[in-house]
């Protein structure tokens, strides 16, 4: 079975550990390190005479997830004249038992055959399950497994769906059947889940961590402000300080210049209208997002450059 089949290649593991570092039977003194998320790399060429198999477990830490990738001598397996028969989610590249691969790359038996996975495992809420996890897999350079969201447990002939969260982190396994398999350049890198980020979008965001990136972000575009003066750069600078937080301090430093420019403005003939329409115009670019996003609304400033913009005809398209 699966587990005797673990045994068998932890044995085998620890007798070729330290002979040979780029081609084993199996090479997890280089790959044995654990990840949530992770893009996997590895050569194998399958020696033997018989056509058998010998699957890579991306994740099985304490069996409570095993999406299996299938590693197989498939060359020859095609429908048109099945000199190589199997069933279809059983071949190589398939995730197995629930999706063959999109083609047949493979190369006859005792060639390497290059394999690419990033895996990606299920998110839970607390006993929710969130996404399912998936695998992406190129076999010789050939796209076979494209972003497959897993449907559970990876069992012969059977569906069982993933009821439980998985281990944090687990382990790249490869199990054997008997037959001579060698693996070589095994290199795996973590991958960040998109999931654990709570702040940008995702279904998983949390509008507390949210916000406080968002006031963060505030602070910092706060801290350039020189505040010494009210001119159009300053406007600018802190509507764009509150499109992130309208709390204190920004909120009514943002009144304060705001005022400040919109005196300057009063006391502007047309003569320096026209000498500071670029200004302008720059602040009302600024306003024009701020209020049709209702984050500032009843803005004196903002009315008296709207005024302005239509009396001189600026928004006018020649």
């Amino acid at each position: 079975g699966l587990r005797a089949a673990q045994l068998r290649a932890s044995a085998q593991l620890e007798a070729i550990r330290g002979k040979t570092r780029d081609e084993a039977l199996f090479a997890l003194a280089d790959a044995y390190r654990a990840f949530a998320g992770e893009h996997a790399n590895l050569d194998r060429a399958i020696m033997g005479l018989q056509r058998e198999l010998s699957p890579i477990l991306p994740q099985a830490e304490q069996l409570t997830l095993r999406p299996i990738l299938q590693v197989l001598d498939s060359y020859e397996t095609n429908p048109a004249d099945m000199k190589n028969p199997n069933y279809a989610d059983g071949q190589a590249g398939s995730v197995y038992g629930q999706n063959p691969p999109l083609v047949n790359p493979t190369r006859g038996p005792g060639e390497w055959q290059t394999y690419d996975i990033v895996f990606h495992q299920p998110i839970f809420d607390g006993n929710r399950l969130v996404h399912p996890g998936s695998l992406t897999v190129f076999l010789n350079g050939v796209l076979v497994q494209d972003h497959w969201e897993l449907e559970g447990h990876t069992w012969h002939s059977r569906r069982a769906a993933q009821e439980k969260p998985p281990a944090t982190k687990g382990s790249i396994q490869f199990q054997d059947h008997g037959n001579p398999v060698h693996f070589r350049n095994v290199w795996v890198r973590e991958l960040p889940s998109r999931y654990a980020n709570t702040t940008h979008g995702s279904f998983l965001a949390k509008e507390a961590d949210v916000t406080a990136l968002r006031r963060e972000t505030a602070a910092k575009l706060f801290a350039k402000i020189d505040q010494t003066k009210c001119g159009a750069e300053q406007v600018n600078q802190i509507l764009e300080v509150i499109a992130y937080s309208k709390d204190e301090p920004f909120c009514g430093a943002c009144k304060k210049i705001c005022a400040g420019y919109l005196a300057q403005l009063n006391a502007m003939d047309d003569k320096a209208l026209d000498a500071n329409k670029g200004a302008i115009l720059s602040v009302k670019r600024s306003a024009d997002v701020l209020q049709r996003n209702k984050v500032v609304e009843n803005c004196p400033l903002c009315a008296k450059i709207f005024s302005i913009v239509e009396q001189k005809g600026w928004n006018k398209k020649k």
